[in-house]
């Protein structure tokens, strides 16, 4: 599973737990599968749907992954990805897919409150 120089395809070197893996883009048949998933990731990102949204994100890594590591499982990948890794391996694939980020706006923090409350007024109340 680690970096042993018989991955048929290039990418980006990152350390999941404590080994080393290659991840490569997205084959272009992975991607016209995987095309409604890319989509949807960042769209209508709440609190509430994080965990769907995860479980989405790791078909694609997973999809990537796969092309150098075929034995990896989705089981094991998802023990390897954690909240801290999951949006910079989410990055990591689509950038090495030819995109600079990811379709649609881009998930906030589920602590930031992007609700408007319309114009703020000056005048005292």
């Amino acid at each position: 599973m680690s970096t042993n120089g018989t991955e048929k395809f290039e990418g980006v070197v990152t350390r999941l737990g404590d080994k080393e893996y290659i991840i490569p883009s997205l084959s272009t048949k992975q991607a016209r599968r995987l095309w409604p998933l890319i989509m949807e990731i960042n769209e209508g990102v709440s609190v509430q749907n994080l965990p769907e949204k995860y479980e989405k994100i790791l078909q694609i890594i997973h999809a990537a992954i796969s092309r150098n590591y075929p034995e990896v499982t989705v089981e094991e990948l998802d023990d390897l990805v954690d909240l801290s890794n999951v949006r910079k391996l989410q990055m990591i694939v689509i950038g090495q897919s030819g995109l600079t980020t990811a379709p649609g706006p881009q998930p906030v923090a589920p602590n930031v409150s992007v609700v408007s409350t319309g114009l703020t007024s000056t005048v005292p109340s």
